[in-house]
C-alpha cells in the first residue's frame, strides 16, 4: 500500500508542475530587493546625531539589526572590551537605545504571590551618560495591576520590561505594557503618558512589542493590551489614528513601516 501511495504522490506532483509550466507560471520564491538605508539620513526629519551607531530603536535603523561600523569588538567578557558597567534598579529584557551622548534602557522589579499573581510591580526608565556610564536620571513608575501572572510560558522567559524604548532628538518614549506609554524629555521630565489598554491575550504571555517612530507619530502595537495599534502624536500623546482587530491576538512583533 505504501509504495502505491508514494507513486501516486509523485504523479500528482508531476501533474501540478506540468500544469504550472504549461500556463507560464513557475513555482519559485519571490525575490525581494532590500535597499540599505544609512544610519543617519540628512534628508530625514528623524535624522539626528547618535554617533557611529545610530541605534535609536529596537534592532537599530529600520529594524534591520545591521550597522556599517566595522570598528567594533567581536568578543568580550566581564572585563575584556568593556568601557563601563552600571547597575540597574531591576531586571529586564529590553534593548538599550542611544543618542550621541546618552543611553536609555528600561527595567522592572516586582513581588509575586504563591499563585504567581503579582503583589506589586514597579517599572523604570533609566538614562546613563554614554561615555562614562554615569546615571543621569531614573524614573520609577508604579505598575498597574492586575498584570499577567509570572508563571508558565512567557513571562518567566522575558519578564515585565521587554519593550525597547525609542528615542528622537528631543524625547525618549517607553512602552510599559499595561502601565501605558510614557514620553520623557532628555532631562527626565515627563511630557505625557497614555494608557493603551489593560487586557490580556488568552495565554497571558505578557507584552513585548517595541515602539517605532513614523513621521509625527509613535507607533504602538498594543495587541496584548487592547488588540489595537495606535499612532500617538509625538508631542502631545494624543491619538493620530488607531486600528483595532481580533486578528491582532498573539501579535507580539514590533511593527515595520514599508
Amino acid at each position: 500500500c505504501m509504495p502505491r501511495l508514494l507513486l501516486l504522490s509523485f504523479v500528482l506532483a508531476g501533474v501540478a508542475i506540468f500544469i504550472a509550466l504549461r500556463n507560464g507560471r513557475q513555482v519559485v520564491r519571490p525575490d525581494f530587493e532590500v535597499e540599505a538605508v544609512p544610519a543617519v539620513s540628512a534628508n530625514s526629519e528623524d535624522s539626528f546625531r547618535v554617533g557611529a551607531l545610530g541605534w535609536n530603536r529596537f534592532r537599530g535603523p529600520n529594524g534591520f539589526g545591521v550597522l556599517d561600523d566595522t570598528d567594533i569588538p567581536l568578543q568580550w567578557s566581564s572585563t575584556e572590551n568593556v568601557a563601563w558597567s552600571a547597575a540597574l534598579p531591576g531586571i529586564g529584557a529590553s534593548s538599550p537605545v542611544l543618542t550621541e551622548t546618552r543611553v536609555f534602557v528600561t527595567a522592572c522589579e516586582f513581588e509575586r504571590q504563591s499563585n504567581g499573581e503579582l503583589a506589586w510591580i514597579k517599572r523604570f526608565v533609566c538614562c546613563f551618560e554614554r561615555k562614562s556610564g554615569t546615571e543621569l536620571w531614573k524614573k520609577e513608575i508604579d505598575g498597574k495591576l492586575p498584570e499577567d501572572p509570572y508563571r508558565g510560558m512567557g513571562l518567566p522567559e522575558h519578564g515585565y520590561a521587554t519593550n525597547t524604548p525609542v528615542v528622537d532628538e528631543k524625547h525618549v518614549y517607553a512602552f510599559l505594557g499595561k502601565s501605558g506609554v510614557y514620553c520623557f524629555d532628555m532631562e527626565g521630565n515627563e511630557v505625557w503618558q497614555r494608557a493603551v489598554g489593560q487586557d490580556s491575550n488568552p495565554k497571558g504571555w505578557g507584552s513585548c512589542s517595541s515602539l517605532i517612530l513614523c513621521g509625527d507619530s509613535v507607533i504602538v502595537n498594543a495587541a496584548e493590551e487592547s488588540n489595537t495599534i495606535f499612532a500617538l502624536d509625538r508631542i502631545t500623546g494624543e491619538t493620530n489614528w488607531e486600528v483595532d482587530s481580533p486578528s491582532l491576538n498573539y501579535a507580539f512583533s514590533t511593527p515595520a513601516v514599508v
